[in-house]
């Protein structure tokens, strides 16, 4: 794919539904680590989809942009050229999470550097996410 981000002059986006980031960090719970897989609206920093899930495989993220896409709809919000952006994990590789992005004129990419520094635009609020997070 593509990398459509880190182009000249840099994608900045300006709406609500441009762009959305996705990435999983882990979490202490009682029970042990579980994924929490996050989609994030990168213009509006809101997150638009989520899944907590007690492994490392693809269905945290699949749930996660299902969810998103669900909240996308139910705010009306024109999904026509969506950039769906995450790193190379093989989370994000599958076949089942493109069923869940591709539609006419949206687009998945990657990172292809996979450095913390440009991973997943993200990641800079994981941290703050994971502690205030009640589990």
């Amino acid at each position: 794919f593509d990398d459509l981000l880190n182009t000249t002059p840099k994608l900045k986006p300006t709406h609500f539904g441009q762009l959305c980031v996705a990435d999983i960090t882990y979490v202490a719970t009682q029970q042990g680590w579980a994924y929490l897989s996050l989609v994030t609206d990168a213009a509006s920093r809101v997150i638009v989809g989520w899944q907590l899930h007690p492994t490392l495989s693809k269905d945290g993220p699949i749930e996660a942009m299902k969810k998103a896409i669900d909240f996308y709809r139910v705010n009306h919000v024109n999904l026509t050229g969506l950039i769906h952006h995450s790193d190379r994990g093989t989370q994000y590789c599958c076949n089942e999470i493109h069923c869940a992005i591709e539609r006419p004129r949206n687009k998945s990419q990657y990172d292809s550097n996979r450095r913390p520094s440009t991973q997943c635009p993200s990641r800079e609020n994981q941290q703050h996410r994971k502690e205030r997070m009640a589990l």
